[in-house]
């Protein structure tokens, strides 16, 4: 061999892999040149020289075995083997060893980089193995011809039921419902290996229980231990699909209100200049989208020429200010006629507090409009006759009552100069009758009164005017026996309409007096009050004949009289009612039949 190396040493130096002989002292005595160039030796520094001085240490490794099998035993040796240089640098080498009459002669194959590329491929497997196995998301992957699974993760067992066993005895039709099983085979038989158009998307998954989920399937087709097969990934969306279907539903509702209440939206976005409105903001006008693009240009061409100044200085505002706001306006719709509107908006912000969006509602509010209008003028024309009938019912009240004045006057002349009792009788009903008519259309006019004119304040010292009340009262017919108590305790002076709070006390007292008992011993009312800040609080207290449960809730109306019992018109309580609320009061009664009547009034305090 010895020999033949001259003649063959260039065909040995042309060879990319590295050739080396060795003598029986393990001496180099021919090395190529790929050998030098992966040995990091030139030939001088190899040749003649044995393999323990250039790498010591290598007497000690499974390669120097191999080695010396084959040079003490003459045998052939292969092998692959890991070898580490002088420098630290590990490579990889297939060897083929070969006993040869000089010594032994060693093939070296360079296979570092496909080792490399073996162990990331390794590493890789290992890797994907570990997602795979450990995804959130069920995955499996199947055998593109049978459609049989091949392996699945541990999600997929979870979410959907079935053993690791049960999954690899089934095929990808069996968790399809029945009615999509068919579908599925002829839509996936139909598609070859690396199909583009695999069936993504959402599907409907049957799960041991029975349940059936929706999935949105992404899938790849792999080489799988040999095989065309393809992974997938299966992500429940069955709560995702639920939200989407109702929020669909809640658009449409939406759609369908706003449709039904005139009301459209609209936005501008801030930083790229873009107007977007609604369908319903276009019909509002009366125009179709494709007429023309949304801009404030166009928005304000349909506002009537009254209300632009004011519509434009309102949209400057809300631009300068950038503040929440709203306004109404007239517009015209496209077959001009006159409507109104109303929009309401309100600003974006960014992180940096700049507003970057607009946005708001549009709302045809011409119904609502029209009935307001409607409704303030039949107000204006209730408040003429409202007040056209107080100014009747003044006038005919006063004009009565000068023809019972003196028709009261002949009539006390006649009792005080005849001496004739029946005469007397007579004229004795006349006169009550007189009486009694005379308070009704005083009570007319003070129900009057009390509409027409404003409230007058005051300062009122309570217990001196309730005592002139009650020694005007006093005199009664019905009065005589009973006995008055009067105690106020003013701890804050009190405001408020002097006449009207008269006319209360006149009202109640009267009446407390002409419905008392008759002729029994221990007869009272009482009146007693507080008066603080906020509030006046006055109670007035009899033991008459009293008020039936019954009736609390009617003796305030209008007219009301308790039969049998009754002499007056019904309209004193109502008067009494009326003048309270309007002093911003209230009053109650308690009442028990046979054991007398309370008034609890309350009157707001209108200190100035």
């Amino acid at each position: 061999m010895i020999n033949t190396i001259p003649k063959f040493s260039n065909i040995f130096d042309s060879l990319l892999e590295g050739v080396q002989i060795h003598d029986f002292n393990w001496r180099y005595t021919y090395v190529n040149d790929a050998l030098v160039k992966y040995s990091n030796y030139s030939k001088e520094e190899l040749l003649g020289y044995t393999m323990m001085e250039k790498y010591p240490g290598i007497e000690q490794t499974d390669l120097f075995k191999a080695l010396q099998r084959c040079m003490n035993e003459r045998t052939m040796e292969q092998l692959e083997t890991e070898f580490v240089f002088p420098d630290g640098t590990p490579a990889f080498f297939e060897l083929r060893i070969q006993p040869i009459p000089e010594g032994i002669f060693i093939l070296s194959i360079d296979r570092t980089q496909q080792q490399k590329a073996k162990e990331n491929l390794l590493q890789s497997e290992k890797k994907y193995r570990h997602l795979f196995d450990n995804s959130p998301i069920p995955m499996w992957i199947i055998d593109v011809k049978t459609l049989s699974f091949l392996d699945v993760n541990k999600m997929a067992i979870v979410q959907y039921g079935y053993t690791r066993d049960e999954f690899l005895s089934m095929s990808a039709v069996d968790i399809r419902p029945d009615e999509d099983k068919e579908q599925f085979e002829q839509l996936d038989r139909s598609l070859g290996f690396n199909a583009l158009n695999y069936n993504r998307g959402i599907w409907d998954h049957r799960k041991k229980d029975g349940t059936v989920i929706q999935v949105e399937i992404i899938a790849n087709d792999i080489i799988f231990e040999g095989i065309p097969a393809r992974i997938i990934l299966s992500n429940d969306v069955t709560e995702r699909k639920m939200v989407e279907e109702n929020l669909r539903k809640s658009e449409s509702r939406l759609k369908e209100s706003q449709a039904l209440a005139h009301i459209s939206n609209w936005e501008i976005d801030m930083v790229h200049d873009i107007h977007i409105w609604s369908d319903g903001f276009y019909k509002i006008f009366g125009i179709n989208r494709n007429e023309a693009e949304p801009s404030i240009e166009l928005f304000l061409s349909f506002v009537h020429h009254d209300d632009v100044d004011f519509v434009q200085k309102k949209m400057q505002e809300a631009f300068e200010t950038y503040q929440d706001s709203s306004f109404n306006f007239c517009f015209i719709y496209k077959d001009g006629s006159i409507r109104y509107g109303y929009s309401e908006w309100k600003f974006e912000f960014n992180k940096k507090s700049r507003p970057i969006r607009i946005y708001g509602i549009l709302q045809d509010v011409t119904e609502s409009k029209m009935a307001e209008l409607k409704l303030e003028q039949q107000n204006k024309e209730l408040v003429k006759t409202n007040s056209e009938l107080d100014r009747f019912v003044y006038s005919v009240s006063h004009d009565l009552r000068s023809p019972l004045t003196s028709m009261l006057g002949l009539i006390t002349f006649i009792e005080e100069e005849s001496k004739e009792p029946d005469t007397i009788e007579h004229a004795n009903m006349i006169h009550t009758s007189i009486l009694r008519l005379d308070r009704f259309i005083k009570n007319i006019l003070l129900y009057s009164h009390n509409n027409r004119t404003g409230l007058e304040m005051e300062k009122i010292p309570l217990q001196k005017t309730i005592e002139e009340v009650v020694d005007a009262l006093r005199s009664m017919k019905e009065g005589k026996g009973i006995h008055f108590e009067v105690n106020i305790i003013e701890e804050q002076p009190f405001y408020s309409d002097w006449q009207r709070f008269n006319t209360i006390m006149e009202n109640l007292i009267s009446n407390a007096i002409k419905y008392h008992k008759k002729e029994e011993s221990g007869r009272y009312i009482k009146i007693t009050g507080t008066s603080d800040r906020e509030k006046l609080q006055i109670d007035i207290a009899d033991n008459g004949i009293g008020i039936a449960p019954v009736y609390h809730d009617k003796i305030f109306d209008m007219f009301f009289r308790l039969s049998g019992k009754s002499t007056g018109s019904g309209i004193g309580l109502y008067i009494v009612k009326e003048i309270i609320e309007k002093l911003q009061g209230s009053i109650k009664v308690h009442s028990e039949e046979e054991k007398g009547t309370s008034f609890n009034i309350t009157l707001k305090n209108l200190m100035p």
